[in-house]
């Protein structure tokens, strides 16, 4: 998605302060609306009509999930592959350093990158989807391209990761809300 724009029925589309950035996401998150941009987090708090960025400055936002058990904690993936989390509805944001403590994070990278990798990138790797379980406050997971699925158990205290179906490229994640533990997987290969 280019930008954020406002859409009405029988109205003019309208620009906002975000049209023209690069922007991955956007979501709702009690009153506020969320993006998340190839230069930070930002946030409105009216209706999208202006935007003022809140956060992960310089980076890359792949995703931005809003915990279904709490609207003020949210969760914002990025490239090179992080996690940062907000406990007010997105104004602040801080890392969680321990999904760098991942089993297998030190090899999360993208293959061939031309030129070699940018510094820092860990050869182009990002953490490009977040889901948060149904039945369990505490448990998420990040699905990293290419990495694997990593998850946590205790709100992101610790660290599992898998590499489902033998497929690091790890592009979505749902879990099912009727069946506890039971997630569904698209990868970019498609071998899932």
């Amino acid at each position: 998605m280019d930008g954020v724009f406002l859409v009405e029925p029988e109205a003019p589309t309208r620009s906002t302060t975000l049209s023209k950035l690069a922007v991955y996401t956007v979501r709702s998150a009690g009153e506020h609306l969320i993006a998340g941009t190839a230069d930070g987090v930002y946030r409105s708090s009216d209706r999208g009509h202006s935007w003022r960025r809140v956060g992960l400055e310089g980076c890359e936002v792949l995703a931005v999930e809003v915990s279904p058990w709490d609207v003020d904690i949210l969760l914002a993936s990025t490239r090179p592959p992080a996690l940062c989390r907000s406990t007010d509805r997105g104004a602040s944001w801080s890392p969680v350093k321990s999904l760098n403590a991942a089993p297998g994070a030190e090899t999360w990278s993208v293959p061939h990158v031309p030129g070699g990798a940018p510094s820092g990138f860990r050869r182009g790797a990002r953490a490009h989807t977040i889901a948060f379980d149904p039945f369990d406050p505490d448990r998420f997971w990040i699905g990293v391209e290419v990495g694997a699925l990593a998850g946590t158990d205790d709100s992101g205290g610790s660290w599992w990761s898998v590499v489902p179906g033998n497929n690091p490229d790890v592009h979505a994640v749902v879990p099912d809300p009727a069946r506890k533990g039971r997630l569904y997987l698209s990868a970019g290969f498609g071998r899932l």
